[in-house]
């Protein structure tokens, strides 16, 4: 079933990887990470956990590598190309150790791919220049901007703004003191600098006109050492400090830019999070983001691990520097996972757990089979009588079916019930029933869909040989696949209106699989709360799928991702099978409905239909024609009652963007 050369390593690396190609496929400008870091910094000691690293091969333009002292600036990513940019400085003689004598040196700014591999290497400076020191960076509307100064506090610094199509640096201006970062507000154009270790905050426009000046807000004077935008502009800052004792701390601020206000901020000891070098991890540039699955990356990039100064270096640098060979420059980034610390509540890293669970205790359950009743009669749900009673009794079989016990260090044997018995129970709740009748346009058997797309993909993975776990995860993948759903308050909005615009709808879809993998982890957290268990492993693997129910796996030729749990359960393949049970399921049931809920358009149900069968895989196509418009007993099929309007229209509709394929 899976090619071994096509397995991955079941140790570390892979995991690492796995979390770096996820983020080639996140939405970073709507991901929530400013309200995500907010809630986190509320608890009393977040965690940093360290997942791994990623080794950097660095490259000097000619070609050569560097033999010098690389010391990093900033990191920034490409949200196009998903390329990592670092600005740093060869070293070739240190600064003096007071701060106030420039060394000598070389600006560069690196470009690799998301697995380290050097892509291109630019100059930042030219031979001999006094200012050779970039500093931390951003990138916004397809240029870099990047700080350039000498190695001491003294200034002048140069902006410059890099554009990444032709990576030819341009000067803006120059500011007259050490500019260590630099952000933009992409609402405003203003420029937001902050000197050597943060000293000072300047607001610049693109000109180069002094807007404001202020201190560094934070209350410990953090030195912040890099920069990133986040939306709604916000700038996240991370660096470190010195405190009175002598200590070494490192932490990050969120700051809103245009008012300065510090809107949350963390701070950690070094000395439980040194690195190799015996730094702390901010020390030098930093990025982070939010995974689909809700958990908060950073990638950090501390300084080399080998290297050398070409002169001398001033003062005490000299008994101080060791140097373990004269072997080219190597170095890493290494990935943290940032969490609530564990003992600041029984549900530590799910987005919106606590609003979810106020819902779920709120929900008063109704009887099932008044689901359907209740939508046709009150909600104007026009289906013939044989057909809603076909679908109620289709909805009771569901629900009736014994949900089998996991088997697995990874689970206890009740997880699949609780967590399947929780998601039923807003499904069945009158809030789910009463947000249905009063707006039958957010999917009327949304219930019954959950249940028939567990169930035929399930049968769709035992027939491709998956036994066992892999069902398991199936199952519970294809029940909570549309999660987001069950809460109308917590749905992703503008469904209705982004349908006719193919790009906003493809967005919208994005959003939605993020929605679904919050709710997913909610849905855990509230499983766990009620005595289950699930590892971190078996949960990434159920998220996995949900967060790409829509699309399926990977078919670009790139390796699949496989199971953190079992390297030979691809999850890529199991993606593809819930997307496919989604789109049969909607032909088998859902369809029925959606005719009312988009208000008997033929255009938007056309639009439907095609979505819905044209990502689907040829063989569920196949299924599709034969299950509903070839079946002898489907409302759809051969055998439909065309005396009806609604399934006469619906059938025709269906026949013209399926069988006849007229698009």
């Amino acid at each position: 079933m899976v090619n071994s050369k096509t397995k991955p390593p079941a140790h570390g690396p892979m995991r690492v990887h796995q979390i770096l190609d996820d983020l080639a496929r996140v939405d970073l400008d709507n991901m929530g990470l400013a309200t995500r870091l907010k809630k986190i910094a509320q608890t009393q000691t977040p965690k940093l956990e360290r997942f791994g690293k990623i080794p950097l091969s660095f490259v000097l333009p000619d070609g050569t590598s560097p033999e010098y002292h690389i010391h990093p600036q900033g990191l920034a990513r490409d949200p196009k190309t998903g390329h990592l940019f670092i600005s740093a400085v060869e070293i070739l003689q240190k600064h003096s150790p007071d701060n106030t004598r420039n060394g000598k040196g070389n600006g560069y700014l690196f470009c690799f791919d998301a697995a380290g591999e050097p892509l291109s290497t630019i100059s930042l400076s030219a031979p001999d220049d006094n200012a050779f020191h970039p500093g931390g960076m951003v990138i916004c509307d397809g240029n870099i901007y990047v700080p350039m100064a000498p190695y001491c506090t003294t200034g002048p610094s140069r902006i410059l703004r890099i554009p990444l199509n032709t990576l030819k640096p341009l000067v803006l201006f120059e500011v007259p003191d050490h500019i260590g970062a630099v952000a933009i507000n992409p609402d405003t154009n203003k420029l937001h600098i902050v000197s050597w270790d943060s000293a000072t905050w300047y607001t610049y426009s693109l000109s180069g006109k002094l807007l404001n000046t202020c201190v560094n807000p934070s209350s410990d004077k953090l030195g912040h050492q890099d920069v990133q935008i986040l939306p709604g502009a916000d700038i996240l800052m991370t660096g470190v400090l010195n405190n009175k004792e002598g200590g070494r701390y490192f932490g990050l601020d969120l700051v809103e830019a245009g008012t300065e206000t510090i809107k949350a901020s963390m701070r950690w000891n070094k000395t439980d999070y040194p690195t190799s070098q015996n730094r702390s991890p901010f020390d030098n540039p930093t990025f982070t983001w939010m995974d689909r699955a809700g958990r908060i990356f950073i990638l950090a990039a501390p300084d080399s691990q080998t290297g050398r100064y070409r002169e001398r270096p001033f003062g005490v640098y000299s008994s101080a520097l060791k140097v373990k060979d004269d072997r080219a420059w190597s170095g890493s980034l290494i990935l943290y996972e940032l969490t609530e610390a564990k003992s600041s509540g029984p549900h530590p890293d799910e987005p919106h757990y606590g609003e979810y669970r106020a819902l779920l205790n709120d929900a008063r359950p109704v009887i099932c089979d008044t689901i359907l009743p209740q939508l046709r009669s009150r909600a104007g749900l026009k289906l013939p009588a044989a057909v809603a009673e076909t679908l109620t009794k289709s909805y009771e079989q569901y629900v009736r079916q014994p949900i089998p016990g996991i088997r697995t260090e990874h689970a206890s044997p009740d997880f699949s019930s609780r967590i399947i018995g929780l998601h039923r129970r807003m499904l069945h709740s009158e809030r789910y029933v009463e947000s249905r009748i009063a707006d039958p346009t957010t999917g009327t058997l949304d219930h019954l869909h959950a249940e028939m797309v567990a169930d035929l993909a399930v049968k769709s993975a035992g027939e491709l040989g998956y036994l066992g776990i892999a069902l398991e995860i199936v199952r519970i993948a294809g029940h909570l696949h549309d999660s987001d759903r069950s809460f109308p308050r917590l749905m992703t909005p503008n469904e209705q209106a982004d349908r006719g615009d193919p790009t906003a709808y493809r967005h919208f879809k994005a959003r939605h699989m993020q929605r679904c993998v919050a709710r997913t982890l909610d849905l855990i957290s509230l499983a766990r709360e009620a005595g289950a268990r699930i590892s971190r492993e078996l949960t990434h693997d159920i998220t996995y799928i949900v967060g790409r129910h829509e699309i399926g796996g990977r078919n670009n030729g790139q390796p699949h991702t496989m199971s953190r749990i079992n390297p030979d359960i691809d999850l890529d393949e199991l993606a593809d099978i819930v997307r496919d049970a989604d789109s049969l399921g909607f032909f088998l049931a859902n369809i029925l409905a959606y005719w009312g809920e988009c208000g008997r358009d033929g255009q938007k149900l056309a639009q439907k239909i095609r979505n819905m069968f044209d990502r689907a895989s040829p063989s569920t196509r196949q299924h599709i024609i034969g299950q509903v418009i070839h079946s002898k007993t489907h409302a759809l099929g051969v055998n439909a009652d065309l005396k009806n309007p609604d399934l006469c229209a619906i059938r025709g509709i269906l026949i013209r963007c399926t069988v006849m394929g007229k698009r």
